[in-house]
C-alpha cells in the first residue's frame, strides 16, 4: 500500500539526532500513512544508524550518497524517491519540531492550499533557536529573497526549511537547487496557486553543529540570482493566494469573517459608528477542538507594531490557561468599534482585552482573572496592576513614576479600583453584550465609560491579586509628549460634542471615582496639579500637563464633529 505522506529528511553528520527524531516523528504520525525517507551524504555513521533503524521497520528508507552535494540537491533526490501524494522537508537537527508535521498536512486539507510552509515569523511562531547573529543573517536573507523575487514576497518565512506540498506541484518541473534553500526552488518553479503558513517554534539544536558556512551563504547569492530570472518568466501569472492557519482553525486575514463580524456587531453595540471592514485574525491557543473559555480581544492600527504585538502572542501562548482564542482586528483606529468586532465573533465566556504592546506579567495572568471572576459573580470587571519594568529606558521609567494614573501597585487582596484598564481587562461576554459594548462614537474616556455601564448594571470592578502587567509609555521624551498632545485633542473632542460622557476617574486603587465637575473647577484643578509638579521638581509630568493643555485648546478651538 502506498504511503499518503512522504518525510524527506537531507542528513550530514547527524548521528546523535536519528533515533530521537525517528521515535518523535513515529509518535507524531501515528495516525497517518507515511514513509521517512533519509537521504544522507555523512562521515560519523549516521547511514548505519539509519540503516539499524530501518531493518525494524519498513516505513523507513535510506538514499545514500556518496559525492556531497548539498542539503537543497539531497532533497530533490527524497522528493523523487517518495511515493506519497504529500511531501514534507524538515531539518534531522531536531530544531524543527516533527509534532508540527501533522498540523502542515492538516493545513493542506483544510485549505485546499498547494504549498504550506512552517513559519518562525507569523504570530505563533518563534526564532528563539536562533542565535542574534543567525537572526541577523536569517532576517537579511528574507529581505534579498523578497527584494529580487516576486513569489517570496507571498510568504513570511521565505527561507524555511520546514515545509510540505502536493505531488503535483513538482510535477514536470526541472527543480536546479544552489546551496540549502530549497523552498525558494519550489516557490518560483513549482506549480503553487495557494500558499498557507502554519506557526511553529524554531527551537535550540540540542546535538550536532550547524553546517551553515560561508560557501553556503555565496552559493545562496548565485541561487537567488538564477531563480529572479524563473520569477521574471512568470510576472504574468497570479501570484498565489495566502492563508495563516492555526490548528483547529483557520485564520481569516479578511474576508467572510471579518463581514460577519461588522454584521454580528450591530445587532448588539449601543453607540454604533460605522467604518470600514478590517482585517481580522482568529488564533487558537489550545489544540484539539477544545472551546475556548477565554477571547483575548487585541486591536492594532497597522503592521508598525507587529514586533510587539508578536512579542504578545507568545506570551499568550504560554499562559497557565490552554483554553484560550485570540481575536486581532487591525486596521481600525477606532479601539472600541475594533473590541467589539472582536467580541461579535468571539465564543468565551470571558472577554479579555489587551493592547497591542501589552506585556504580561508572568504566566498566569488570565488564570487568576478567569478564576477571580468565577468565584465571584458580582465582579463584573477584573483588572491588572501596571508595573514599571526594571528594564525600561530611564525616560519611561521616571515618566510612569511621576504621571499619574501610569502605574499601579499589586495588589494582595481583591480590590476595588479605577485602575482595571483596556492594557488587560477581563469582562463577562454577556455582561459585555448587556452593556452593548463599547462606545464608538468617543474616541477618548472608553476606560471609564466602559466601568462606570458596569457598575450601573451592579457589578463590581476590581483588580486581581498577584496579577501584573507591562503597558508602557514610548521609549523618547518626543513620543511621550507626542502622545499627551493627542491625548489632549481627544479629550476635547469628547468635551465639545458629547459632554455627557466625560467621565471623571480615580487616581489609585480603593479610591472612589470623583463626580462630575464643572469647566471651571477642572481648570482650578488643572492648576493645582501644574504648581504640585513645579514643587516637586516633576519635570516630565509638568511636560505632559502643558503638551496636554495645547492639544485640548487646539481641540476646543479646531475640531469639527466629523474630524475623528
Amino acid at each position: 500500500m502506498m504511503p499518503r505522506l512522504s518525510i524527506v529528511l537531507p542528513t550530514y553528520n547527524e548521528a546523535d539526532n536519528i533515533r530521537p527524531l525517528c521515535a518523535r516523528l513515529e509518535r507524531a504520525l501515528a495516525a497517518l500513512s507515511h514513509e521517512i525517507i533519509f537521504v544522507d551524504e555523512s562521515t560519523d555513521g549516521t547511514a548505519q544508524q539509519i540503516a539499524e533503524l530501518a531493518r525494524d521497520n519498513p516505513r523507513i528508507r535510506l538514499v545514500h550518497r556518496v559525492e556531497r552535494r548539498g542539503l537543497a540537491a539531497a532533497v530533490v533526490d527524497g522528493v523523487e524517491a517518495a511515493r506519497g501524494e504529500v511531501i514534507c522537508v524538515l531539518d534531522a537537527d531536531l530544531q524543527h519540531p516533527p509534532e508540527i508535521v501533522p498540523t502542515l498536512v492538516e493545513a493542506l486539507d483544510g485549505t485546499g492550499a498547494d504549498l504550506v510552509v512552517a513559519s518562525r515569523y507569523v504570530p505563533g511562531g518563534s526564532y528563539a533557536g536562533l542565535t542574534p547573529l543567525r537572526r541577523l543573517m536569517s532576517l537579511a536573507g528574507s529581505g534579498m529573497a523578497r527584494g529580487l523575487l516576486r513569489r517570496a514576497r507571498v510568504v513570511t518565512d521565505p527561507l524555511s526549511g520546514f515545509f510540505a506540498f502536493r505531488r503535483r506541484v513538482t510535477e514536470g518541473v526541472r527543480l536546479r537547487p544552489l546551496g540549502f534553500k530549497i523552498l525558494l526552488e519550489v516557490l518560483v518553479r513549482g506549480h503553487v496557486t495557494k500558499v498557507v503558513e502554519v506557526p511553529y517554534s524554531f527551537e535550540l539544536r540540542g546535538r550536532g553543529e550547524s553546517k551553515l558556512t560561508m560557501r553556503q551563504n555565496t552559493q545562496y547569492l548565485r541561487h537567488l540570482l538564477r531563480l529572479s530570472a524563473a520569477d521574471a518568466g512568470q510576472r504574468s501569472e497570479a501570484r498565489p493566494a495566502y492563508v495563516l492557519y492555526a490548528p483547529g482553525r483557520e485564520i481569516s486575514h479578511n474576508g467572510d469573517t471579518a463581514r460577519a463580524a461588522v454584521a454580528r456587531r450591530r445587532g448588539f453595540v449601543r453607540y454604533l459608528k460605522q467604518g470600514p471592514v478590517p482585517a481580522l485574525r482568529v488564533i487558537p491557543v489550545a489544540n484539539g477542538g477544545v472551546d475556548p473559555k477565554v477571547s483575548v480581544l487585541i486591536p492594532t492600527a497597522n503592521r508598525s507594531r507587529s514586533h510587539s504585538l508578536d512579542r504578545l502572542l507568545r506570551q499568550i501562548q504560554d499562559q497557565s490557561v490552554r483554553e484560550v482564542e485570540v481575536i486581532v482586528v487591525e486596521g481600525d483606529r477606532r479601539q472600541g468599534r475594533a473590541i467589539n468586532t472582536a467580541a461579535a465573533i468571539a465564543r468565551g465566556d470571558f472577554l479579555v482585552t489587551m493592547d497591542d504592546d501589552t506585556q504580561l506579567g508572568d504566566a498566569r495572568v488570565l488564570e487568576h482573572l478567569v478564576t477571580a471572576m468565577e468565584e465571584d459573580p458580582t465582579i463584573g470587571i477584573a483588572g491588572a496592576a501596571s508595573v514599571i519594568p526594571p528594564d525600561a529606558p530611564p525616560i519611561v521609567r521616571r515618566a510612569m513614576r511621576e504621571v499619574p494614573r501610569r502605574s499601579s501597585p499589586v495588589v494582595d487582596v481583591v480590590t476595588e479600583s479605577d485602575m482595571a484598564e483596556h492594557p488587560c481587562l477581563a469582562i463577562r461576554r454577556r455582561v459585555f453584550y448587556q452593556i452593548g459594548g463599547e462606545h464608538e462614537i468617543i474616541p477618548r474616556g472608553l476606560d471609564p465609560y466602559l466601568r462606570a455601564e458596569v457598575r450601573r448594571l451592579g457589578f463590581r470592578v476590581v483588580v486581581v491579586p498577584g496579577t501584573w502587567i507591562h503597558h508602557l509609555l514610548p521609549s523618547t521624551l518626543r513620543g511621550i509628549l507626542r502622545q499627551y498632545y493627542r491625548n489632549g485633542v481627544g479629550a476635547a473632542y469628547v468635551k465639545k460634542f458629547y459632554p455627557q460622557w466625560v467621565i471623571e476617574q480615580a487616581l489609585a486603587h480603593n479610591e472612589p471615582v470623583p463626580e462630575r465637575t464643572s469647566l471651571p473647577a477642572r481648570g482650578l484643578r488643572y492648576l493645582a496639579w501644574t504648581g504640585r509638579a513645579i514643587l516637586r521638581g516633576q519635570w516630565v509630568y509638568l511636560g505632559t500637563l502643558g503638551i496636554y493643555a495645547l492639544g485640548y485648546t487646539w481641540g476646543m478651538l479646531t475640531l469639527r464633529e466629523d474630524s475623528l
